[in-house]
């Protein structure tokens, strides 16, 4: 019983190295519209995603990029990759305080990306009045809680068992000899 218990133990331990399960949401330009709100300027401008569904406990790794074309010519003026960006429930703003970057979902519900854009004060004043900005990528949701049931279950059942082992052996098998 003993080698069991801590077999079970050391398996509970080994599952703590497998990556965490994950899915990944792409994004398209068509994915996102611009969207501006009352901020530090007059305004702060972000392109906001399509919802997507996040479930409690899950983290949220954004890999969005912004892409700004001139309107003219078609070349790419400029191209940001790592956007600053905040997940939030589709009826809130972002906040640096907020669910923002890698940070767990609060629960399970429907959530919007909001990448900052700033190149220029708004979308409509030069240069970028002759350019187009689109966002595209991908967010990586990992399950980071998806073992621990599991680590629990198997570390508790392994204490059991090395605690009945130990109530045996102290308890039972005594032998009094004389001479």
């Amino acid at each position: 019983m003993p080698y069991v218990a801590v077999a079970l133990i050391l398996i509970a331990s080994l599952i703590s190295a497998l990556p965490a399960p994950q899915r990944t949401v792409e994004f398209g330009s068509s994915d996102f519209h611009l969207r501006s709100v009352p901020g530090d300027g007059p305004y702060e401008n972000y392109f906001i995603s399509r919802p997507f569904a996040a479930f409690e406990g899950e983290a949220v790794y954004p890999g969005l990029s912004i892409t700004w074309t001139d309107n003219r010519t078609g070349a790419i003026v400029e191209q940001q990759n790592g956007a600053i960006t905040w997940v939030t429930a589709p009826s809130a703003f972002p906040a640096p305080t907020q669910f923002a970057t890698g940070n767990l979902a609060p629960a399970d519900g429907s959530y919007v990306a909001w990448v900052q854009y700033y190149l220029c004060e708004t979308p409509a004043t030069p240069p970028c009045s002759n350019y187009t900005a689109s966002v595209t990528g991908s967010l990586v949701i990992a399950t980071q809680m998806a073992y621990v049931r599991v680590q629990l279950a198997l570390g508790a059942a392994g204490s059991v068992l090395i605690a009945v082992a130990l109530v045996q052996s102290g308890g039972g098998n005594r032998r009094i000899t004389s001479r």
